[in-house]
């Protein structure tokens, strides 16, 4: 195959807006608001969201896959949004991100795609990751938990 056969365009056109996923809307309400915010987005279910956040104004965002790691040289985020946890080590591991990559006041939410099974068990990791705030919002399509990273942290005794 040459190049200039690679560099064809399609020969339809795309679908303009891009149509968008009920079950983010509750995840993408909650980030507002988004100007100027550096979001990063976890797991399965990530292309959906990150166009949701471009269609709502949103110019900083970036995806990780579960099987990736951050770069030690990465930028901070103020947003973490998970849109797809089925099980406890997705949701350890998005918020072992989380506590590595938000700054001091950073905001997350994690969509427990398990039916609301693993509720409790998310909730208690955010607590011991050191997250304040955390609340959690039942959908139809699954249980949200949002939560905020303190600025001031935790306090050590020692």
């Amino acid at each position: 195959m040459s190049a200039h056969q690679a560099l064809r365009p399609f020969p339809f056109p795309l679908p303009l807006p891009l149509p968008a996923a009920p079950a983010d809307d509750v995840l993408l309400d909650w980030a507002e608001p988004l100007q100027g915010a550096r979001v990063l987005v976890v797991g399965h279910g990530a292309l959906d969201l990150i166009c949701g956040l471009i269609r709502r104004g949103c110019t900083a965002a970036t995806e990780i896959q579960a099987h990736c790691r951050l770069a030690p040289d990465a930028d901070s985020a103020d947003l973490m949004l998970v849109p797809h946890v089925e099980s406890l080590a997705d949701g350890r591991a998005a918020i072992g991100w989380a506590v590595r990559a938000l700054v001091m006041g950073g905001r997350i939410a994690v969509r427990d795609a398990s039916g609301g099974r693993l509720r409790p068990e998310l909730a208690a990791l955010l607590r011991t990751y050191g997250f304040c705030r955390v609340r959690t919002h039942a959908r139809p399509d699954g249980v949200v938990l949002t939560a905020e990273r303190p600025i001031f942290g935790p306090l050590h005794r020692g």
